[in-house]
């Protein structure tokens, strides 16, 4: 079982993927980007962009492919991260709720089985923050 206050972070964390993902399409809304163009404007990797990209374009954000990428129209918070966080946020006011996926689903408006996938991802947020915690312990 998570711990309260790593619901917290991981909302927290959440909140940044999204405000990135934001930023992301800002820049995109007028005019396809490239991977290289979006390094640039942004002063990161190509290699970080390229793991956003990905990402973005599972969730249905941009399409393209290749060399040019462009916003499909959809928001960030209409995305499974958006659940995400929603859940993460339902439990941190709500801590009894932590197991309780039909309660959760309930509580959301979703379905269940949206709700039993969204915690892949929320364990994924989960190991990565451990794994901050055992990196920066060393």
């Amino acid at each position: 079982m998570l711990l309260l206050d790593n619901y917290q972070l991981i909302y927290d964390r959440i909140d940044e993927t999204i405000a990135t993902y934001n930023k992301y399409l800002l820049l995109m809304e007028n005019e396809d980007h490239t991977s290289v163009s979006l390094a640039k404007t942004l002063g990161i990797s190509q290699t970080n962009v390229a793991k956003k990209i990905k990402q973005m374009k599972k969730f249905g954000l941009i399409a393209g492919s290749g060399r040019r990428y462009w916003c499909t129209g959809k928001r960030v918070v209409d995305t499974p991260i958006g659940l995400y966080r929603r859940i993460s946020k339902l439990i941190v006011e709500k801590p009894g709720i932590e197991r309780k996926y039909q309660e959760q689903a309930e509580a959301l408006g979703v379905p269940y089985k949206e709700i039993q996938s969204a915690w892949g991802y929320i364990h994924y947020y989960a190991h990565a923050l451990r794994s901050e915690e055992v990196t920066s312990n060393k």
